[in-house]
């Protein structure tokens, strides 16, 4: 006992929380959804001005200040500023998908208007928007949809974030809100969603950094790595609430039922198993579940 004691302190733990739940093939699927895809690798930090003393140029100073000062191996990329070049160059990338976007109804549509007049309708109008002077610039995304496909899943798209609230706009190269008080910037990391051990990790190192920023702006993190947080400290608590009220419990059965000391060792034993089963089971399994 006293070996399986000591053999605990070399034991490595994993609180993914993936070995916590059944083998339950939706439960499963669910959680492979969660970490492949395309946000669960990325944390929002949110930076909004608290006081109208300050401007939008303050604010934007501070998030340059702040993308700079993050370096970190449990970070990849830290996105939180963006040229005009490279908006150019993501939209035509999008304009590529446009006909994979396209619904049934869209296609009836385009077909109506897909004929020898529509045609000849859009390529005059290409013509003529190649000799003003601003050619240069949108003759890209004419070349990408020379039909105006994207049009109708432009519009859908407005829509939605309009219905969504999401009033994020382009700021002097910033992700910024309509009203100039506050900015984002999305941080990659190699830190699985579900890993509880990194997800501290990164959300401790954001924290760290995050209270160096000016006392003029207030700042928060919005990722489901903060969640996987709270809910290892919710885990946590509950387990101390317990395992106190069962030792007040046994404490109370040892002073006024069993009045004995050797009564303890009944106890004792379903704890000696567990410090044996403990390092048998990692000797096999080579990886225990934290909780």
């Amino acid at each position: 006992l006293l070996l399986c004691l000591i053999s605990l302190k070399f034991i490595k733990y994993n609180n993914n929380i993936e070995l916590m739940l059944p083998a339950d093939s939706q439960v499963q699927q669910s959680m492979r959804f969660l970490r492949e895809s395309n946000f669960s690798d990325k944390l929002v930090i949110s930076l909004k001005l608290n006081d109208f003393q300050h401007t939008t140029n303050d604010l934007i100073l501070a998030t340059d200040e702040l993308i700079s000062s993050i370096d970190s191996p449990l970070v990849k990329q830290v996105i939180g500023d963006i040229s005009s070049s490279n908006i150019m160059q993501e939209m035509i990338f999008f304009l590529q998908y446009s006909p994979q976007l396209l619904g049934s109804e869209s296609l009836v549509k385009l077909k109506n208007q897909f004929n020898p007049l529509g045609i000849k309708e859009r390529l005059s109008f290409i013509y003529r928007q190649s000799l003003t002077p601003g050619s240069s610039f949108i003759m890209p995304f004419l070349r990408a949809d020379p039909l105006n496909l994207s049009t109708e899943i432009l519009g859908n798209i407005q829509k939605l974030s309009q219905a969504s609230g999401y009033d994020v706009t382009i700021n002097s190269g910033h992700f910024m809100s309509k009203d100039g008080r506050a900015t984002m910037i999305i941080v990659k990391t190699s830190v699985l969603l579900t890993e509880g051990f990194g997800s501290r990790k990164i959300v401790n190192y954001l924290q760290e950094k995050l209270q160096h920023i000016p006392n003029y702006i207030t700042a928060d993190i919005i990722a489901g790595h903060m969640h996987t947080v709270k809910n290892e400290d919710i885990i946590k608590k509950d387990i101390w609430f317990t395992s106190v009220i069962a030792a007040l419990g046994f404490l109370l059965l040892f002073l006024f039922i069993f009045r004995d000391w050797r009564a303890m060792i009944i106890f004792l034993m379903p704890l000696g198993a567990v410090l044996i089963s403990t390092g048998v089971a990692f000797l096999i399994f080579k990886n225990l579940s934290y909780f």
